[in-house]
């Protein structure tokens, strides 16, 4: 009778939430992705409740040695069990707050990757070099988790290029090749329009941040490495040069760091053009020069005395 009762129960539990997982039954504040972990959670108290009934009719169940196995059994799950308990109470709050589901792009930790499997004990993810990463719920829950895919329906997800330029540069022109890099990749959004903001003032150069969104979460890194690719085209093509502090300390500066290879129509800079003038007056050399090739410089009179 135990056992015909708890079966009855438990169909009757099946179909509830199977009828709440299809979308039949309906009950406000209740989502359909709950149905399943919540069906497991009253299943395992009903089965644990029908062993208990029943313990007391099971041959034996008086004795000595059955109520040792007993003890001994239940002190093995009570020691061995306390990590599957803590990850069983994590990925509960994980699904009733609806951190990610399946098929999300999240990052879990340090861990990027597309959820593919979540239980109550582990939470699987593949990863963009295609490797699985099985990460127990309760490291999931200790940790922060960012869920690329809810922002995706929320607007976009931000990709940013950040690139350092120089003073000689307009700031309106490096807003224009930024910009001309983000028409260019796809899966970048039109509307909001990607945006370009000066984010410091430097010491060698002026640091400029592109801002673009993309609604393909799954696409992202790929996205992000062409959305890089052509603003680096961008200012290639017009001889704009992404400046570095170390560029006076190992190359002559008057170059450009731009292969040429690639970009064979791009503009040339010229050096800086000095003459220098042999005079005997004081036994020293005078140099004088001026600025030529569009460099923008100017070399001032110098006085260079002998010996010293």
């Amino acid at each position: 009778m135990i056992g015909g009762l708890g079966w009855v129960a438990l169909r009757v539990l099946r179909y509830v939430f199977r009828a709440l997982a299809t979308g039949s039954l309906v009950v406000r504040g209740f989502h359909t992705e709950w149905a399943e972990p919540t069906y497991k959670l009253p299943r395992t108290l009903l089965l644990l409740f029908l062993l208990m009934v029943s313990f007391p009719y099971l041959p034996g169940s008086g004795s000595q040695f059955f109520q040792g196995c007993s003890v001994f059994v239940g002190a093995l799950l009570t020691l061995g069990s306390g990590g599957a308990i803590g990850n069983i109470v994590a990925g509960t709050v994980l699904t009733y707050t609806r951190a990610f589901r399946v098929g999300d792009m999240v990052r879990l930790g340090e861990t990027h990757g597309i959820v593919v499997e979540r239980t109550l004990l582990v939470t699987r993810l593949r990863t963009i070099e295609n490797e699985e990463v099985t990460i127990p719920n309760g490291s999931v829950l200790a940790g922060s988790v960012v869920n690329y895919s809810a922002g995706s329906t929320a607007g976009g997800i931000v990709l940013t290029v950040r690139a350092g330029i120089g003073y000689d540069v307009d700031w309106r022109t490096v807003h224009r090749l930024m910009l001309e890099g983000a028409a260019q990749t796809p899966h970048i959004l039109a509307d909001p329009a990607p945006q370009v903001w000066q984010t410091d003032l430097g010491d060698y150069a002026v640091q400029y941040e592109l801002r673009a969104w993309t609604d393909q979460p799954v696409a992202m890194f790929e996205t992000h490495s062409t959305l890089r690719r052509n603003v680096l085209d961008a200012f290639n093509r017009v001889g704009v040069e992404i400046m570095t502090p170390s560029i006076l300390a190992h190359r002559d500066a008057s170059g450009l760091a731009i292969p040429p290879e690639a970009f064979h129509e791009r503009p040339t800079r010229g050096g800086i053009a000095v003459h220098v003038d042999q005079r005997d007056q004081v036994g020293g050399w005078w140099v004088m020069g001026d600025a030529t090739g569009g460099t923008g410089h100017e070399v001032h009179l110098l006085q260079l005395h002998a010996g010293r």
